[in-house]
């Protein structure tokens, strides 16, 4: 099932291939076939084509420590071709080649990337994906750009250096490159379904998410611009996608959206509001009576993931009250830190700690409320 660091591995393969060392553009289909450990690290494995008839050719990207979600610098990707049944072996031959030049880069990710105090605040670069769920075999691209011209007035510039097709597009919006590409293929293994579970708003998610048999993906990489400008252009385009008459949901963020509620919640840019219910799911379970919440998609903006666990109170209230720390973290770029206190009044002092996650990967932060 797709995780947070899987998430992070396809937008680091993405803004690969579209380097201008590489393809300089979205390719036509791209695929996580496989995973695997080496030396201690994780990988994961791509295949991908720039047209519908080309050959497979294989991708290697990873280099995770355990639970986290940067890269140590081993994604590769150029001119091997595909085998089924040699993937693991082949893409282990690429770490290894590229290993050694590697390890000074490595070192100083995992340094920086274990202590939690160094975490950067959301005016560092960002990206940001989501596939749309589509009900149809055959869809223009274009017509997404139309539809978000006419929501949003968004001055577009289609790249020059490329073929624009009906099925993919790469743009120039605001200083930020923004790919979209129609896959006529279901998102593999059911993981839109598994997710869609999770949507306490959408009562019919997982049924209507059953229903789909393409995709549209939607990238945008930040190149420089901060992470709330590239997420809040995300959030525009992928609410334009939405209202197009075959999509179904929206793929994002650990979760699965129904339009009319993405949609709505996206107005919240022309009101001159931070589209957080767009960009962070907010996550809750009961466990032995008690209820639990969490966030998925601070990482996103550079900021650790939060938890509020084992509590006695109204699930939505709780929700609430994560999702105003959460607004208040990205909108004040304040970094909470082991140790410190968060409140809602002046009297009010909610211990925080920092340590493994219990619903989420890796580690997080903790609002204790007793």
């Amino acid at each position: 099932m797709m995780t947070t660091q899987k998430d992070a591995a396809v937008n680091a393969m993405l803004s690969w291939l579209m380097d201008d060392h590489v393809l300089k553009q979205i390719p036509q289909d791209l695929e996580c076939t496989n995973e695997f450990d080496l030396h201690q690290l994780h990988y994961y494995i791509f295949r991908f084509r720039e047209q519908k008839h080309d050959p497979w050719l294989l991708g290697v990207c990873g280099g995770y420590e355990v639970d986290e979600h940067e890269h140590c610098g081993h994604v590769f990707s150029r001119y091997i071709e595909y085998h089924k049944e040699t993937e693991v072996q082949d893409a282990i031959d690429i770490v290894e080649m590229i290993r050694d030049y590697w390890m000074k880069r490595a070192d100083e990710e995992i340094q920086r990337n274990n202590n939690h105090q160094d975490v950067q605040s959301n005016e560092e670069s960002g990206n940001f994906n989501g596939f749309v769920l589509m009900d149809t075999h055959h869809f223009d691209v274009l017509n997404v750009v139309k539809q978000m011209k006419e929501d949003w007035n968004l001055n577009v510039e289609l790249s020059s250096d490329q073929d624009q097709s009906d099925d993919a597009i790469v743009m120039d919006i605001d200083d930020m490159l923004v790919a979209i590409s129609f896959i006529d293929a279901p998102v593999p293994d059911n993981e839109a379904e598994y997710f869609a579970q999770s949507n306490y708003f959408w009562k019919d998610g997982v049924e209507v998410t059953k229903r789909h048999v393409s995709q549209i993906l939607l990238a945008v990489l930040g190149h420089g611009e901060p992470c709330r400008k590239a997420g809040e252009l995300f959030v525009k385009i992928a609410s334009s996608a939405l209202k197009n008459e075959h999509a179904l949901g929206i793929y994002t963020a650990g979760t699965v959206f129904e339009p009319a509620f993405y949609i709505d919640c996206a107005q919240a840019i022309k009101e001159q509001d931070f589209p957080l219910d767009n960009l962070v799911y907010f996550g809750l379970y009961q466990k032995d009576h008690l209820w639990n919440a969490y966030t998925y998609g601070m990482q996103d903006f550079h900021k650790e993931e939060m938890e509020i666990l084992h509590v006695d109170m109204d699930p939505m209230d709780l929700r609430n009250m994560l999702f105003d720390i959460a607004y208040y973290v990205l909108t004040s770029n304040v970094v909470l830190k082991d140790g410190e206190t968060i409140g809602f009044s002046q009297d009010q002092r909610l211990p925080i700690t920092f340590s493994k996650g219990e619903a989420v990967e890796g580690n997080s932060l903790k609002i204790h409320l007793d």
